[in-house]
């Protein structure tokens, strides 16, 4: 056995050194230029495997930047070498022994035999014929299918209008193919959408992993993989497309066939001699190369406009000057007088160009900067790299500016610095069409957008009218500031709206989207907010996202009146009476579930009185008991809460096909059945029980069929109570609680006065007696006042309103911003942003706009259940503080607030509890 492995071992070893003999002259010659040898075998290959196919750029352009001028490294036994300056590059692209694609890069875009492929006399001739469909005159008929393809692309964006953000790719690539197909292969066919598109997107994914591995190129191999397999399907649907492609115009076998001597009547005459499979080749190509080369620049240009508000007017201003509002062909001496929109197109092609790396490889020895190049090295330029270096194009050369393309500018730049579709023999055969393809469809599509702009300004002109003379923001057109909301950290939510509403002005504007938003922190404005029967309605746009759309914090008008006023009855003062033995089980219930949590360090209150919220609400005003520590009805609304937000601030998943097209349809909704079920068996218990006639709690309201509450009602109305009702209080006990931690001196005077004056009844604290602890209401209301859960609260204009002197349009939607009202040191002094809970005292308080402090809303629509909070918020403390003090190594300073969607302390609630000696 070892003789056998040492013959084979021999054998390698003499056919590997036979390799490096026949290879001598190569090896020399690659030994003097400065670079990677990598691996044995492998080369700098390694670097590639198992890598992202979307790094790939990446990872080739470190490579580049390893070494200056010119370099080498080794692609499997392959020589590469790295070229990086317009003065090689001028030297490759235009040397008679540069003219050949390497075909271990090439080799895995499949078509042999297309003119990107084909080398010798193959791409002779093939070029040759072919440059017949590319000449001026050509070129020339083929603007009116421009034309009425980019009109078909421009009514296809209109209904992407107000719609939010989307991938255009997906539009230019069908225009780009129906544009292609009919002008140069005479087939017409609707690409939007279709399976030969997705077809294609996915073999240039496969293409790309085949090319970077190298060992691929042996075609045993390769046949053995599973990716072979793949590429072969995708391959044979494409080749199919091209057989029907061929079969429609089989009878063009003459020049006179056909008015435009368009690819398809060049490859299809007799005269060129052209077989089969290479016609099937070059419409392959044609289709793949040419699409996807027109549709990426389209796109990257229209990206940049949309990053550059400044350019994008440029280029409306001179559209609208040089063609007008008119939508009409438009002919080529038009399109040359558009100067600023070459210049754009230009440098988006400099700083995103299509092919970003070329290669070639050298037939015959040369010489290159100094330095002779072997026959049968492989030669890669970045274009992307010349095109961004600051050598030619100066220190700002990654900046998007068109101007650098004017007359002026451009002649002091290396003619080779720019070439975004390579250059000399081989380069880009439909580059001009490419060009007057983009330049026709561009003017289109803005005069397009401008024109359903204008006329949505038109019909909106009122409101236009009076948001001009409110101080604020403009935003953006369509978008308004809502980029800004896209952020889904819930931080970020209260940081825009916070910075759009100004504390100089009684009131700032802002748009969300289209629709004009004001906020305000000023108090006699949010009196007045509170009070007028034309701000009473809530943005439904908004607070549908709460899953609610039917409950009392989202209905409007009659329906509001209608619910408010029957569930008004649950929450009266003889009510709440009953109640304050379920304030009392469930809070001792809390304090000993606590128990668990003595000596283990800091963990989440907010978890516990989460929960205990939850069992009194449940125990009182749902006459249903559960326990919901760590229950599945806590998990779904946490997990909805910032899925919610998310929803709240896209305002295109309003509409109803759209959201439940979105992930964020499916997964509120797995944790809404989570609730769904929840209240079919609160109902299924109570239904079977006789409630006292008399009981007027919140799920006998439901029941009662005087009341005539819908399906949907009753589900809305469950979860938004049980949101609102349990979050509310839970956050501010969590937050009352972490404020005492923080401030050992008040927790201290809250302890000695509980203990003073505490008075229960087999542990049981009386209504009575919650009039007793004076400085614990100070605490509680100077909480309120610092971190109100109720912090943004949105209204909506039913009709023209005075505000502060200002006239607000219609459909206003109105941010009352209580929380920096709470914080504004107008208001409430230098300390504003101090925890003082003596400012709350009836020498102080007194000095203190009354206006200036609304934790629970105000008006018709304050809170209904403000005072259920308050006896249960107080009754909770009373028992703690009896049995534990606090601390935390959190810092008040440190503090940020979140939206979700109340307001709440990003940081969490980590507690540390003490039990009382």
């Amino acid at each position: 056995m070892d003789n056998i492995l040492k013959i084979i071992f021999a054998i390698l070893s003499l056919i590997y050194f036979k390799f490096l003999w026949k290879r001598k002259r190569l090896y020399k010659l690659a030994s003097k230029i400065p670079g990677i040898n990598g691996i044995p075998f492998l080369g700098s290959v390694h670097k590639f495997i198992g890598l992202d196919h979307k790094l790939y750029l990446k990872q080739i352009l470190n490579l580049f930047d390893e070494f200056p001028g010119l370099s080498k490294v080794w692609f499997g036994h392959r020589l590469l070498l790295l070229v990086k300056t317009p003065e090689d590059i001028c030297v490759i692209l235009n040397s008679p022994h540069c003219n050949k694609r390497p075909p271990i890069i090439y080799d895995a875009l499949i078509v042999r035999n297309g003119l990107v492929l084909a080398n010798g006399q193959i791409w002779e001739s093939h070029r040759k014929v072919l440059n017949q469909s590319f000449s001026p005159t050509n070129l020339h008929k083929f603007v009116s299918i421009f034309t009425e393809k980019s009109k078909i692309y421009c009514k296809k964006l209109e209904d992407k209008v107000r719609m939010g953000e989307f991938d255009i790719y997906d539009f230019t690539a069908g225009c780009a193919l129906e544009t292609l197909m009919k002008s140069t292969l005479n087939y017409d066919y609707d690409f939007y959408e279709s399976k030969y598109f997705m077809e294609l997107e996915r073999l240039k994914v496969l293409m790309m992993k085949k090319m970077f591995q190298p060992w691929l190129c042996n075609p045993i191999l390769f046949k053995m993989t599973k990716i072979s397999r793949e590429i072969s399907k995708h391959f044979e649907s494409t080749q199919k497309f091209a057989d029907q492609i061929i079969s429609a115009n089989h009878h063009l076998k003459t020049y006179n066939e056909l008015k435009n001597q368009n690819v398809i009547s060049q490859l299809m005459n007799s005269k060129n001699n052209f077989s089969y499979n290479e016609i099937r080749d070059e419409i392959v190509t044609f289709i793949g190369a040419g699409h996807d080369t027109t549709a990426l620049i389209l796109s990257s240009v229209i990206l940049m406009l949309a990053m550059h508000k400044e350019i994008q007017q440029k280029v409306i201003n001179e559209i609208y000057e040089i063609i007008g509002s008119t939508n009409e062909s438009i002919d080529v001496k038009t399109l040359q007088k558009l100067r600023y929109l070459d210049n754009v197109i230009k440098e988006a092609m400099r700083l995103y160009p299509v092919v970003p790396l070329f290669a070639r490889e050298s037939t015959d020895e040369f010489v290159m900067n100094g330095h002779i190049i072997p026959k049968g090295a492989m030669l890669l330029s970045s274009i992307f790299n010349i095109h961004r270096n600051p050598k030619h194009w100066g220190n700002d050369a990654h900046l998007f500016k068109p101007e650098r393309f004017e007359d002026e500018s451009i002649k002091n730049v290396h003619p080779y610095a720019f070439i975004p579709f390579t250059g000399g023999r081989r380069i880009c055969i439909g580059w001009k069409y490419t060009m007057l393809f983009v330049s026709e469809i561009l003017p289109l599509v803005f005069i397009v957008v401008i024109s359903v702009y204008l006329v949505f300004r038109w019909k909106r002109r009122r409101l236009y009218e009076l948001a001009d003379k409110i101080p604020g923001q403009n935003g953006y057109p369509f978008i308004g500031d809502m980029h800004k909301l896209l952020n889904p950290d819930m931080r970020n939510y209260c940081k825009v709206i916070f910075e759009t509403c100004d504390s100089s002005l009684p009131l700032s504007k802002g748009w969300m989207g289209p629709i004009l938003t004001v906020l305000t922190q000023d108090p006699d404005t949010i009196h007045a907010i509170y009070n007028s029967p034309h701000c009473m309605n809530k943005p439904t746009m908004l607070y549908s996202a709460l899953y609610s759309k039917l409950g009392l914090l989202s209905v409007n008008g009659p329906m509001y009146d209608k619910h408010r006023k029957i569930f008004n009855r649950s929450f009266k003062p003889s009510i709440l009476l009953q109640l304050v033995p379920v304030f009392n089980e469930k809070s001792l219930k809390c304090i000993e579930m606590l128990k668990e949590q003595l000596n283990q360090g800091e963990f989440d209150m907010y978890s516990y009185t989460g929960a205990c919220s939850l069992e009194v609400f449940g125990a009182g005003q749902l006459n249903f008991e559960k326990n919901f520590y760590k229950s599945d009805v806590l998990n779904a609304f946490e997990t909805m809460k910032p899925l919610m937000m998310k929803k709240m601030f896209r305002i295109w998943l309003n509409i109803e096909p759209l959201y439940k097209m979105s992930g964020l349809y499916k997964a509120l909704q797995k944790k809404y059945n989570v609730l769904v079920n929840f209240k079919n068996q609160v109902m299924e218990k109570n239904s079977k029980q006789n409630l006292d006639e008399k009981d007027e709690i919140f799920v006998k309201q439901l029941l009662d069929k005087k009341n005539d509450f819908s399906d949907e009602e009753i589900i809305d109305e469950v979860v938004i109570f049980l949101l609102a009702g349990y979050e509310t209080s839970a956050l501010t006990l969590s937050t009352i609680l972490m404020m005492l931690a923080m401030h050992k001196d008040i927790q201290n005077k809250c302890i000695d006065e509980i203990d003073q004056f505490y008075e229960a009844v087999d542990g049981m604290i009386g209504n009575e007696s919650l009039q007793n602890f004076p400085y614990l209401d100070l605490v509680i209301k100077e909480t309120m006042r610092l971190f109100t859960a109720g912090g943004i609260i949105g209204r909506q204009t039913s009709e023209e309103v005075n505000l502060s002197g200002y006239i607000i349009p219609k459909g206003t939607v109105l941010g009352i911003c209580v929380h920096k009202m709470h914080r504004n040191p107008k208001f409430w002094g230098s300390d504003a942003n101090e925890f003082k809970p003596e400012r709350f005292s009836p020498e102080n308080i007194k000095h203190i706009n009354p206006h200036a402090y609304v934790p629970f809303s105000g008006g018709r629509r304050i809170c209904i259940g403000y005072r259920y909070a308050m006896m249960f918020i107080k009754i909770f403390l009373i028992h703690f503080f009896k049995n534990y003090n606090v601390s935390t190594s959190l810092k008040f300073e440190d503090l940020e607030v979140q939206m979700s969607p109340t307001l709440s302390i990003a940081q969490g609630y980590k507690l540390q509890i003490h039990k009382r000696s």
